[in-house]
């Protein structure tokens, strides 16, 4: 099990199926629940930092699959 890089890069994996989301973080799942709410299936994708500290985020190698 990897931890998290914190002077280096990190794989975020988010899965989705209907309501229900995954989160992984270098393969190790942070978080596992359903949406309660009916929101939109499609649209916008943004990514962004909560504020908090000092912080530097970059992002490369982006892919969207749909299985």
């Amino acid at each position: 099990m990897k931890t998290l890089v914190e002077d280096g890069w990190n794989e975020y994996l988010i899965r989705c199926k209907g309501n229900k989301h995954e989160l992984f973080i270098n393969g190790v799942k942070t978080a596992d629940y359903t949406e309660e709410k009916d929101v939109p299936s499609k649209g916008l994708i943004g990514m962004q930092l909560h504020s908090g500290g000092v912080a530097k985020v970059e992002f490369k190698n982006i892919t969207i699959e749909e299985l």
